[in-house]
């Protein structure tokens, strides 16, 4: 082969390698758009579903927290007709400011029921009810919560205190170890025993007596189960309070009563509070 003839078919074939190169790097280069491209879609896609899935379940918390209120309304035609007896008083009403603490809350969940229900859920739905029957008369209620979040008894004192309350009524469901004989309603109060504490404590306990068929009243009590010299944070406040128990969970009977007169405690409660105005 001449000198001439051997560089010609040494440059086609550098021609050739140069062009192998050239469409092995193109192939290269659209492999990692492709691959950039998809992962990036991948991470959208992701990222969406997360955003979706955070936004449903802020939509289910807030249904969930809708549901509990819901279960507190009352037709407007029991408001009304509760409401009618107080109407000659209304003008003091308005002027009256009633703290509703529903007990417990988020982690604390209070007392358990002998079907597994929570105490903090059944003084929420009670306050609401009472809520509702104050309001109708004119009374101006703050609530200490109304969803289903903790609150400390220092939030509680605080909320009370900020709002210039005139009474501090913290709602709860009592319980005994050992016995289901135990049962019926009470009210403790700061044990220095304030009149007003007492007055007011004695109405409610009556009037949810008349409401309430064959509940048993207990009486108003102060300081703690455990110590007269001592007092229950929620009565260590400067407006009249009171802690009302509204039966035991440990009781078959109480329980019961709870559950089918629910209605009749909440209003037994609002009477209670509008007589003592």
């Amino acid at each position: 082969m001449n000198q001439k003839r051997y560089n010609q078919i040494r440059r086609r074939r550098k021609r050739i390698i140069k062009r192998i190169a050239f469409a092995a790097n193109f192939m290269v280069m659209a492999i990692m758009v492709i691959l950039l491209v998809y992962l990036g879609n991948e991470k959208s896609s992701k990222s969406g579903m997360g955003s979706s899935r955070i936004s449903e379940e802020n939509v289910n918390i807030e249904n969930s927290q809708k549901t509990v209120e819901q279960q507190s309304i009352i037709s407007p035609e029991q408001v009304s007709e509760f409401a009618r007896p107080f109407l000659d008083k209304m003008d003091k009403c308005k002027k009256y400011v009633v703290c509703l603490d529903a007990g417990h809350g988020g982690d604390d969940v209070g007392a358990e029921g002998r079907s597994g229900q929570y105490e903090k859920e059944e003084t929420l739905k009670l306050a609401l009810m009472v809520k509702e029957y104050l309001e109708s008369a004119g009374v101006t209620v703050v609530m200490t919560r109304k969803t289903d979040k903790k609150v400390s008894l220092a939030e509680r004192r605080e909320i009370a205190e900020n709002c210039n309350a005139d009474l501090l009524l913290s709602l709860h469901r009592n319980i005994y170890e050992g016995t289901e004989d135990v049962n019926g309603i009470e009210a403790w109060i700061n044990n220095s025993r304030p009149a007003d504490a007492k007055k007011i404590s004695e109405r409610i306990l009556n009037c949810v007596e008349q409401e309430v068929p064959g509940v048993k009243n207990r009486g108003v009590k102060w300081g703690t189960m455990d110590n007269v010299n001592e007092n229950y944070g929620v009565n260590k406040v400067s407006m009249a309070s009171l802690i009302l128990e509204t039966g035991f969970m440990s009781s078959v009977r109480d329980s019961k009563l709870f559950e089918d007169y629910l209605d009749e405690y909440a209003k037994g409660i609002a009477k209670g509070v509008l007589e003592s105005i």
